[in-house]
């Protein structure tokens, strides 16, 4: 399979580059440092509570301290998955950008093209290069997630949790599978290398910082520090009482949000994670059946951005943008 071939040698190309080596590790360090410092924040918040529980015992004091705080674990990769869908999916542009480009640079792609190839087995093969990159990334980041929990936090993790790490690690290959196949389709699509940057770069900023960041602002739980509804304490049947008056609002509002397939990612995995306080602790079944229309979102944006990716590497369109 030709296709199988060019993958296994991007493959190859992307393990011996040393700068491709250095980003994908630089982004893991920034993930798991994230990681490290919640968890020992968390780490620190557990043994407090147990020695003041302790104190209690000593004293005398067999009463449940009223309010006790709950501590739960998965809470504490919201910064590493805040990385992920915003420094990642950065990453992930200039990934894609560069196994094309590399090979114009090279002038190898028209010794590929010179080959009885089809147009969409070069596509094909590196989009499957790319797949697999951020499939084992992904891996690398759950088990690390893991262990920094288990070792650094001391946590306990039950089975359901292990399930909750693999699917967010699994939406997170996806969601930065996708922004590659962008890249690579706009590497194909440019008649110059650095519009094909400038493109992605600006296409990032609306997708990824712009949309999701007037969507918060336009939420008017999230004026105040914690939560406007929390902060005047209002219970969430009453929060929905509320909001019911500016239903027109609200759709305007989500429908800003909902053009980001950023947003998307971020919602699933909070929800998977519990980071969301409305799905903590809820079934898997329950986040769901709740979810699931960001979930299957993602993945329609990652199956959009192949499609156009081997569109976009067409023979007579490689052929004539290696000729200028």
């Amino acid at each position: 399979m030709a296709w199988w071939v060019i993958g296994k040698k991007d493959l190859r190309d992307m393990r011996r580059s040393g700068l491709f080596v250095a980003l994908l590790a630089g982004l893991c360090a920034l993930i798991l440092a994230s990681i490290v410092v919640s968890a020992v924040a968390f780490h620190a918040q557990v043994a407090d509570y147990q020695h003041y529980l302790d104190a209690l015992k000593q004293a005398g004091s067999t009463a449940t301290p009223a309010n006790a705080p709950e501590f739960y674990p998965l809470q504490q990769l919201i910064g590493g998955i805040e990385y992920l869908e915003i420094i990642g999916a950065l990453l992930a542009i200039v990934i894609g950008y560069g196994i094309i480009t590399k090979e114009k640079s090279r002038g190898t792609l028209l010794l590929l093209l010179s080959r009885p190839l089809r147009s969409k087995d070069i596509a094909i093969g590196k989009l499957t290069a790319l797949a697999i990159t951020w499939a084992v990334f992904s891996c690398c980041i759950g088990f690390g997630m893991v262990a920094i929990l288990l070792l650094i936090g001391g946590a306990h993790i039950s089975g359901i949790d292990y399930v909750r790490i693999i699917e967010t690690a699994a939406l997170a290959a996806v969601y930065l599978f996708f922004w590659s196949a962008v890249g690579l389709g706009l590497a194909a699509w440019a008649k110059q290398p650095s519009t094909a940057l400038i493109v992605g770069l600006m296409l990032w900023l609306v997708v990824v910082l712009v949309l999701p960041q007037i969507g918060d602002t336009m939420d008017p739980d999230n004026q105040v520090p914690g939560g406007l509804f929390n902060s005047l304490q209002i219970a969430r049947p009453q929060q929905h009482d509320i909001m019911a008056h500016f239903s027109g609002y609200e759709n305007g509002r989500n429908y800003v949000e909902s053009a980001s397939v950023e947003k998307h990612f971020e919602r699933s995995t909070f929800g998977f994670t519990g980071i969301k306080p409305i799905y903590n602790q809820q079934s898997l079944g329950y986040v769901f059946a709740h979810l699931w229309g960001n979930i299957v979102t993602v993945c329609a944006w990652a199956l959009g951005g192949t499609l156009w990716a081997i569109w976009q590497c067409n023979k007579k369109r490689l052929l004539r943008k290696e000729s200028i």
